[in-house]
């Protein structure tokens, strides 16, 4: 009988039941903030408890990636080139433009993109969609480690145009607006999604599938309308 318990203590102590499930971890930053309620209530209709970690923005796309973080709030597809164990959901959470902004009062006018080709460029670092523009059109902007920054150091005249998109202004907007003007056409347009490390690939058809939902019925405007 002893013999018999003893076998049954040590097959329930690593019984898969007896083992704590870990806990589902999304990491987002300052800018994709807004979109954790309606992430949040997403993964709930999943029957997933998240657990959400706000990280500064380079190291939310590159520790999902390597599989710290179950899953990042969302990402503009041109981001994850070189992030190879990211797969993306394919129902957009919002759409991100990117514009140009210069200080207050200043003469700087563009008609176009290569306007900027005679101007000192800068941008805040890991934001993916100024980064994609600014190779693309063969920009070397000056990085700041902060938004704060990025808009003290324009102010100071550290670099004439600063790439910023839309939902960095809305998460930013009295830094930003205190100090600068947007000036020229739309820079880039990108839709940002929900991504998922390839672990957990097989809940991303599940994600899309309530996201056309909650479109539909109006619960995803209202999420995205919380604080």
């Amino acid at each position: 009988m002893k013999k018999a318990l003893c076998c049954w203590l040590l097959l329930s102590l690593f019984s898969p039941l007896a083992v704590a499930q870990a806990p589902y971890v999304v990491s987002y930053h300052d800018v994709t903030a807004p979109l954790v309620p309606l992430v949040r209530a997403i993964y709930a209709e999943m029957g997933i408890e998240a657990e959400f970690v706000l990280v500064p923005m380079e190291r939310a796309v590159a520790l999902t990636d390597r599989g710290d973080y179950d899953a990042e709030v969302s990402r503009v597809s041109d981001a994850l080139t070189n992030y190879f164990n990211i797969v993306q959901t394919q129902e957009p959470l919002r759409t991100i433009e990117l514009h140009a902004y210069v200080k207050k009062g200043s003469d700087i006018e563009l008609q176009t993109a290569d306007d900027l080709q005679v101007y000192r460029i800068g941008m805040y670092r890991g934001a993916k969609l100024a980064e994609v523009f600014a190779l693309t059109e063969g920009l070397k902007p000056v990085e700041s480690i902060s938004m704060e920054t990025l808009a003290k150091m324009l102010d100071a005249g550290r670099f004439d145009v600063a790439l910023i998109t839309t939902v960095q202004v809305a998460a930013y907007s009295e830094e930003i607006l205190s100090v600068a003007e947007r000036v020229g056409p739309v820079l880039s347009v990108s839709p940002a999604y929900h991504v998922l490390n390839k672990r957990n690939a097989g809940l991303a058809a599940r994600f899309d599938e309530i996201v056309r939902a909650m479109r539909a019925d109006g619960r995803m405007a209202q999420l995205l309308e919380q604080p």
